[in-house]
């Protein structure tokens, strides 16, 4: 495959949430990375073009899964799928008396090669979304159905409604987050539930202090930076109602309490942050109906 040049085709981008072309950066070192004047969304306003990014990704999720099949990688990519499983259980034991017999339908969006729809139970009618062709067959084993394509952008699902829509770590890397939140109402059905997970949080301490060096500063690949705060902004805008927010990291296979606070202190003049309590934020929301009733 040719290896895809992201510094060719970018863009001058506004801000994604409010529109406003009023920024300051987000780090003195860093002028890509601008935080809005009006709203606080952290986002690369100098990136890469769609179609560029688009190509990138479908590269780079090959070579990763490559490397990484059953590797230590892979192993905590697992192991973090279980415990995500558990709070979406969780959340839904709270909602739905017996939900395990509602047959509830399940879309994961930006499902890659069906890893969290297999690791998922079988009491739910699995769906998928993903633009990487690559990987489709993959996806299929382990769906009801998967639709190859861009979610946010045409994509006809035929009438069909779903009573939970999921993304995890990918809305930070899409050109137009705001497509992804008014797609996901109109095709959630009444009361469902939507569920972002491994969402960078630039509210985070390690951010904070680290700014261009915090480990989730992927620059030209996470595009946003969000946080508890910016993600409710969307999800008020398009008409729905946050009910849960967690820091997934103790307990996780990339908690180490004691060594990463060593590291915390040891990289904070020259080296990149180590992974840390706050990094990363799960949220779980509710569909209004237009009368904003839940």
């Amino acid at each position: 495959m040719k290896e895809i040049n992201l510094s060719k085709d970018r863009e001058i981008v506004n801000c994604d949430l409010c529109g406003s072309n009023n920024f300051k950066l987000w780090d003195k070192k860093e002028p890509r990375i601008v935080k809005c004047s009006s709203c606080g969304l952290v986002y690369q306003h100098d990136r890469p073009v769609f179609k560029v990014l688009e190509n990138f990704y479908g590269l780079s999720y090959v070579k990763n899964r490559k490397t990484e099949e059953n590797g230590k990688r892979y192993r905590d990519r697992l192991k973090m799928y279980d415990i995500e499983i558990n709070d979406i259980i969780k959340q839904l034991t709270k909602r739905y008396k017996n939900f395990q017999e509602k047959n509830l339908s399940f879309l994961d969006v930006g499902a890659g090669d069906g890893g969290f729809l297999q690791a998922l139970p079988n009491y739910f009618e699995k769906f998928g979304v993903e633009f990487n062709k690559e990987v489709i067959e993959l996806a299929e084993q382990h769906a009801k159905k998967i639709w190859c394509g861009d979610f946010c952008n045409g994509l006809d699902f035929k009438g069909r409604k779903f009573d939970i829509i999921h993304i995890r770590g990918t809305i930070e890397h899409l050109p137009s987050p705001h497509k992804f939140f008014k797609r996901s109402w109109e095709l959630l059905s009444e009361n469902g539930m939507l569920i972002i997970s491994t969402i960078p949080n630039v509210d985070s301490l390690a951010a904070k202090v680290y700014k261009r060096r915090w480990r989730l500063n992927l620059i030209d690949e996470h595009i946003y930076h969000f946080s508890k705060e910016t993600i409710n902004k969307y999800l008020l805008k398009y008409n729905f109602k946050m009910i849960c927010c967690k820091y997934p990291y103790f307990g996780t296979p990339y908690s180490s309490f004691l060594k990463d606070n060593f590291y915390f202190l040891k990289n904070l003049f020259n080296k990149k942050s180590p992974s840390y309590f706050g990094s990363v934020i799960n949220v779980f929301a509710i569909k209004k109906e237009n009368n904003g009733k839940v």
